[in-house]
């Protein structure tokens, strides 16, 4: 029986798949406009999004990922890269903070000089 059910949502999911990836092709080889394909692509797109979002699997799917996006979090683990990922955002940001005023800097002082500003 559990085998009936894993079959089941492999032929669910390949057939979402072979969908949009047919309706991508189809919307690709029509004779249109470029930003009228691209409209085509973000319709299609979302249209597929929210079947796989509404579907069972869709949300069997979004649960595990919520799962281990929090088992990840809680763990020792993700919780140094948290840290690790601030720090770094901290030092990335300070040293465009400081870019920002030596450049400010080197331009005012250029205009006092009555010099060209030249890129």
């Amino acid at each position: 029986m559990e085998n009936s059910k894993n079959n089941t949502g492999k032929t669910i999911g390949t057939f979402l798949v072979g969908a949009a990836i047919g309706s991508l092709i189809g919307v690709l080889f029509a004779p249109q406009k470029g930003s009228k394909t691209r409209e085509k692509i973000n319709g299609k797109t979302k249209e597929f999004t929210d079947k796989v979002k509404n579907s069972k699997t869709g949300q069997k799917i979004n649960e595990k990922a919520k799962e281990l996006t929090n088992s990840i979090k809680n763990s020792k683990t993700g919780q140094k890269i948290n840290e690790k990922t601030k720090e770094l955002s901290d030092s990335v940001q300070a040293k465009f903070n400081t870019l920002v005023e030596d450049t400010k800097h080197e331009f005012y002082k250029i205009n006092e000089n009555n010099e060209k500003f030249v890129f």
